[in-house]
């Protein structure tokens, strides 16, 4: 699924801006993301979930408990159980969670990411979209 061919412009013309002003932040966004870096810096034994990153204020607000398909949170976890609490977590906000995968795939759920609302998608979307994107 992909946005419209303005927003796909725009993120285009965006991420080209920011390699020319910063080749550091470029490769930050295009290679490494937060969640494996946040998770570098954790204790040993500590368990990271990225989640709850991936909609806007109003579209969080507009979005939840959306009826008759709930709209979608996408999460990253490498623990399944710690995912399967933020999960239920997801759940208790009026969301459907749907798990990209282990933290490897946190930036997909990153700003400007194929999987979040300010980068391809464009939107919040339904679990069926969002397996389809995934």
């Amino acid at each position: 699924m992909t946005g419209d061919s303005s927003r796909t412009a725009w993120l285009r013309q965006a991420r080209s801006t920011l390699r020319n002003a910063d080749p550091v932040l470029a490769r930050l966004i295009e290679q490494e993301s937060s969640g494996q870096i946040l998770a570098g810096l954790l204790p040993a034994g500590a368990r990271l979930v990225k989640a709850f990153g991936t909609l806007s204020l109003p579209t969080l607000s507009a979005a939840a408990r959306r009826e008759p398909e709930r709209a979608v949170q996408f999460y990253a976890a490498d623990a399944a159980a710690a995912g399967d609490l933020v999960a239920d977590l997801i759940r208790a906000d009026g969301y459907e969670p749907v798990r990209v995968g282990g933290l490897d795939q946190s930036i997909r759920i990153e700003m400007y990411g194929d999987l979040h609302e300010y980068g391809a998608l464009g939107r919040a979307v339904t679990k069926s979209e969002a397996l389809a994107a995934v």
